[in-house]
């Protein structure tokens, strides 16, 4: 079925039903309302090509990945994809993945502007990022994904990475630690710049400063977890409490700690950031791994839904949100040894 016979089979003109299908703000609301209900029920979809003469819109965005980040490799990064992709299939929008080089922001300018996308994701921002400075300097729409600076007049999508470290930290302050070890990523990242802040400020503000090596920068995977982790506790003056930057390096942890014939949460407390996470659930770790939640998924849908609204026309400015984690407790954080 075409527009032209759809529009016929509800008694309304062609122009009518294209404007409410694409979203044109002329149409009223119980006419929109109308045709969208009608379209689900005689199983009506328009074709990209009509949709693109329709509104000028290609009904496509893209994710350029840089390789030197190696994100496709990242379990975390692949579950917030499936959301993004979820949401975008069902807004009846197309994603564009594209493998580039850090520093190449030439393409950004040309798919734009020969109207293959309608604008651009761009997952883990740096502090100083010149993919934001250089779409922002040719008015291509885009959503960061990540932390963005106070005063930020593009759309952007973040867990709150300094609240959760601070709960992390304030935690097993509380319970007594003192030498407390911090496993995070590249602090030239914005996520990891907040989190590093974050570690060294709730110190701080319980009078207490960061030990010698005690705060690491490193990929973030299950072996570095292990090799940092094994080497903290051979010193004499080792932690007592390890936060990990995710779940991966969490399991590193743990098997360093055991390999060493101590006990997660008696010897050592192991806490992590990135709860949700479908190849390595927190709550399946022996003893428990007590970490802060913050969907993935749940992030790629709302990253998708800011897309489809901005190349509505929607002002970046309203399409800003930090999500605040959950902190989950369990066994593997506990009262440091006498």
């Amino acid at each position: 079925m075409n527009l032209k016979e759809f529009a016929a089979r509800i008694d309304l003109s062609v122009a009518t039903v294209s404007r409410a299908l694409n979203g044109h703000p002329i149409v009223k609301p119980e006419t929109r309302d109308f045709i969208v209900a009608e379209a689900a029920r005689l199983n009506y979809t328009p074709s990209s090509a009509a949709r693109r003469l329709a509104t000028g819109k290609s009904g496509a965005f893209a994710l350029f990945l840089e390789l030197e980040n190696n994100l496709m490799r990242e379990a975390l990064f692949r579950e917030f994809l499936v959301g993004l992709f979820d949401e975008l299939s069902r807004s009846q929008s197309d994603l564009i993945i594209k493998p580039t080089r850090a520093g190449d922001l030439a393409d950004y300018v040309s798919f734009f502007h020969a109207g293959r996308v309608d604008g651009f994701v761009l997952p883990k921002p740096a502090v100083h990022d010149a993919r934001i400075e250089h779409l922002e300097k040719n008015s291509i729409p885009f959503v960061v994904y990540g932390p963005a600076p106070a005063g930020a007049t593009y759309s952007y999508l973040t867990v709150d990475n300094g609240a959760a470290i601070r709960d992390l930290a304030s935690l097993l302050l509380d319970l007594g630690h003192r030498r407390i070890a911090f496993l995070n990523d590249d602090p030239s990242y914005a996520f990891a710049s907040e989190r590093a802040t974050s570690f060294e400020n709730t110190l701080r503000a319980r009078d207490l400063s960061v030990g010698s090596g005690y705060l690491t920068s490193t990929r973030m995977d299950e072996r570095n977890g292990y090799q940092i982790v094994r080497s903290l506790l051979e010193r004499s003056d080792g932690p007592t409490a390890v936060i990990c930057g995710n779940v991966l390096l969490a399991e590193g942890a743990y098997r360093a700690i055991e390999d060493l014939g101590l006990k997660v949460g008696r010897d050592v407390s192991v806490v992590a950031h990135d709860d949700v996470d479908a190849d390595v659930p927190a709550d399946r770790f022996r003893p428990g791994l007590t970490a802060t939640e913050a969907s993935l998924a749940i992030t790629g849908v709302k990253v998708a839904d800011f897309l489809v609204r901005l190349s509505a026309g929607e002002k970046p400015q309203n399409l800003q949100e930090i999500i605040a984690p959950r902190l989950i407790y369990r066994a593997s954080a506990a009262p440091p040894p006498q």
